[in-house]
Parts: structure tokens; sequence; C-alpha cells
């Protein structure tokens, strides 16, 4: 990768078209500028951007499953293996998937959602300020967001990483906000506000989470 960060990182670039870029924890993109366009290429993890303008060159962000196309400035994309999310802060943006790359999605200002595989999710609202305040704070601001999609962005950050059954955990929501730069700490809050989770460092190194044998009987 041409930038990379580790899990404790958040790397701060200036690109050469003067865009801003933040690189927040276990995250890789490489950069492709050419007279034509300028794109950025995220393999993994979590990026804020600040597009600068030029009128003459459009801006992307490609993720293994879609192109997101800048019609304005700011916004922040996610990848991991289950997919890519997008928070929009102003302006919007324009995506594509690999699903259907005929077909495009605008995503406004105070606008989430997440792409897949197979296709484009539904638009879920953002509180945009609050998000983007999160992020310069190394904060995690959540609203009624599925606890595996929070302990994935968690590992990014953690050394070890987090194993977890997405599938059982699914059903759980958070609204809450999380320290990203203390990630162990993150995980306490999460056990304080769902009693059912259990907790257990493996190898001296990774933390499995999980619904307590009790409770899942229950």
């Amino acid at each position: 990768a041409d930038v990379r960060s580790s899990e404790t990182d958040w790397v701060n670039r200036t690109l050469p078209d003067g865009t801003r870029i933040t690189l927040s924890g276990r995250t890789a993109i490489d950069l492709k500028y050419d007279p034509q366009q300028r794109t950025v290429r995220l393999l993994r993890g979590d990026i804020r951007v600040d597009v600068a303008k030029d009128a003459g060159r459009p801006f992307y962000v490609e993720t293994p499953v879609a192109r997101i196309r800048a019609l304005g400035t700011r916004f922040a994309v996610s990848h991991d293996g289950g997919g890519t999310g997008l928070e929009m802060f102003e302006s919007r943006v324009s995506v594509q998937t690999l699903a259907d790359p005929q077909a495009s999605t605008v995503v406004q200002a105070g606008e989430r959602l997440q792409l897949t595989r197979r296709g484009v999710g539904p638009i879920e609202g953002l509180d945009a300020e609050r998000v983007e305040q999160g992020w310069q704070h190394r904060q995690l601001v959540l609203n009624n967001r599925p606890l595996p999609e929070v302990l994935a962005q968690l590992a990014r950050h953690r050394p070890g990483g987090i194993r977890f059954d997405a599938d059982q955990l699914q059903a759980l929501r958070v609204s809450a906000v999380l320290p990203l730069d203390k990630p162990d700490e993150a995980l306490q809050l999460l056990s304080t506000i769902f009693p059912e989770l259990r907790l257990r460092t493996l190898a001296g190194r990774w933390v499995w989470v999980d619904i307590a044998t009790d409770h899942a009987k229950n």
C-alpha cells in the first residue's frame, strides 16, 4: 500500500492536490493521481476525506465492492470483509457498486449507508456534526448500530484484534460514544451496556466476545 497505519495510529496526510485524508487504525490505501482523475483505493480500514476542489479531475474512493465519486467535500469511508460503510458530513457523493455498476446512488450530508457485493443498503440518517467531531476526538459516535459492525471497527484499533460470531450478536444495537483510541475500555463499556456479553482474552492477545451461556439459553 502507498500509505498505511497500524492499530494504534491516526495518520494525517495532505495529498498532492491539497486533499486532506486521515487514516484511523489498521488501514491501507493506494493512490492514483494522473491528469484525468484522482483516486484513493481503500484496501481496508477507516478514512476521513476532505476533498480539495479540482474542476478538471474528479475524485474517487474505490473499495473492493464500490466506487464513490465526490460531488462535494467531507465524508468517511470504512471497509472490511463485511463490506463498505459511507458517512457523509458535507455536500454529497455518487455511489456505484460492483453488483450494479450502471446504477448510481446519491448520498447527501447527514446520511450513511452500507455497500456489499450484493448491492446498496438503505440510506439512514446520521448526526453528521457529532460523528465528525468524534473523528476529531478519536471517538466512535453510534446511534442504533449493530454490535458486530461496532466490534469490527474496534478490532481495527486493537492490537491482537477482536473475534466474535456476527450472527449471534446481530440483534444487539448500540447507541453510545466509545473511545476508539482505548478499545479495551470501549469493550468494557459495551459489557456494561449489555450485561449478557462475555469478554475473554485468549492466547494472551486477542479478545473473544460472545453471549454468556446462561443468557443464550434464555
